[in-house]
């Protein structure tokens, strides 16, 4: 029995002859990715046995006659063997035409890319809105210190009014506006300027 071979060196291909000689075999491979569509089709000259192998050689469609078209997924990555069979003592022309759609190749993993992109810049973005409302947060709260309680002193704040009185030090010396630490003599907070006395 004689066995000719072709290899596909691209995924699509197109209206393709052979004579397969009398009591013979031809074999034409097709590389696909793992969820490929393997489409094909076929005429001959007089009847002849198909079938399709998977990467593993296993049989996955077998059929006879003088034509067929179909489509096959494909379940694993490789080779995919389109075969015919003649067993005439004459040699049978075969026309065919296969392919390997790879749409869903590229699909899959690209889609897989920018999801995982996605998901990265929103965790980033949730941190990031994290981190905001814990400073800010921190800004306007007040600090408990002891019994006396500070608001946090900003320098972007309006200063107070000439005059304004924030009320006396604390019995800690501290400022009762921002909370640093204050002499008994000072008038007016060094930090904050608020008015003491």
């Amino acid at each position: 029995m004689v066995l000719l071979v072709l290899m596909a060196i691209s995924a699509p291909v197109s209206a393709l002859s052979v004579n397969i000689p009398a009591d013979a075999n031809f074999t034409f491979s097709l590389p696909a990715l793992r969820g490929d569509n393997i489409t094909y089709s076929w005429t001959a000259s007089e009847s002849v046995s198909f079938n399709v192998r998977d990467p593993n050689g296993d049989i996955l469609y077998s059929t006879g006659g003088l034509s067929h078209s179909g489509m096959i997924r494909a379940s694993s990555s490789g080779q995919y063997s389109l075969q015919w069979f003649n067993s005439h003592s004459s040699s049978v022309r075969v026309s065919y035409d296969a392919s390997s759609t790879t749409l869903d190749r590229v699909r899959g993993p690209l889609l897989d890319t920018i999801i995982g992109l996605i998901a990265v810049l929103v965790v980033i973005i949730i941190v990031v809105v994290i981190v905001v409302v814990l400073v800010v947060g921190r800004r306007e709260q007040p600090i408990q210190q002891g019994q006396a309680t500070y608001y946090p002193y900003s320098p972007t704040a309006t200063p107070p009014l000439l005059g304004q009185y924030f009320g006396p030090r604390t019995a800690e010396g501290r400022c009762p506006r921002c909370g640093s630490v204050v002499s008994a003599e000072a008038a007016f907070c060094l930090k904050c300027g608020a008015r003491l006395k």
